[in-house]
């Protein structure tokens, strides 16, 4: 099964030929009749045959408008939060919007290319922490507005508030006559966070960080953009220093 998406110049390209790829996967197959999902036209009769199947299911092709009460996406997303394999079928669904959305924003002025890549970043994000239960009418549509906001009008509300500390380190305040090592405060801070419920994506990232690794050197490991892994670094930073204040 595929990895996590990876922003790249040809990205829509990429994501469609790992999908043709992935929806006949027999594992990723066989991983998906095992979801309880509500209204779908099996299990009851013919086995699944394909994750087209699924993603028809979830409403893909037809208007935001049209599913306004969608329980098999709502599942899936329910299911997205621990299982990539659901998340990478939400991710499917939600690529239309996610492109249009990206040719707007590049309208003003911006590479596409680029927009591109950041609103990917952040749909992946969002797709694993959409609280899905409180909105579970129009999922879809809330879905690529929280991806909107989440890629371009939270960064400029956090601006009044959020100023980086030299080298966008991550540790604490030192403790009183603490002999924890730097290593051993960024290891509890990561294990804060992932008790906190951030996303497992953003925690890998982070500890790569942690090792010393350089900006250019994770973009090129992600086939993206030096600018990119910065907005990321910023963003996994603010949460991470939210975690450290919720446990100090």
């Amino acid at each position: 099964m595929s990895s996590t998406p990876v922003p790249s110049r040809h990205l829509l390209v990429r994501l469609q030929q790992d999908w043709d790829r992935l929806k006949r996967n027999r594992r990723a197959i066989e991983q998906a009749r095992q979801w309880s999902l509500p209204s779908a036209p099996t299990p009851c009769g013919r086995p699944l045959d394909t994750l087209d199947e699924v993603l028809s299911w979830v409403g893909y092709g037809c208007s935001l408008k049209s599913c306004d009460d969608d329980p098999v996406l709502a599942e899936l997303v329910r299911l997205a939060v621990g299982d990539q394999l659901a998340a990478r079928v939400v991710l499917q669904r939600l690529l239309p919007g996610i492109s249009s959305m990206a040719r707007r924003h590049a309208a003003i002025g911006r590479p596409y290319s680029e927009v591109l890549d950041e609103v990917m970043a952040s749909a992946w994000t969002v797709i694993r922490t959409y609280p899905v239960d409180r909105r579970c009418t129009y999922v879809a549509a809330g879905l690529l507005r929280e991806i909107d906001y989440f890629t371009f009008r939270r960064p400029l509300r956090r601006l009044t508030t959020f100023v980086p500390r030299p080298l966008h380190t991550f540790e604490r305040q030192p403790r009183p006559h603490s002999t924890i090592s730097a290593a051993d405060e960024l290891r509890d801070l990561l294990d804060d966070a992932v008790a906190a419920g951030l996303d497992p994506d953003d925690i890998e990232f982070a500890r790569r960080l942690g090792r010393g690794e350089s900006t250019r050197s994770l973009a090129l490991s992600a086939d993206t953009t030096e600018r990119t892994v910065r907005n990321r670094r910023d963003a996994v930073t603010y949460r991470l220093r939210a975690v450290a204040l919720a446990a100090a």
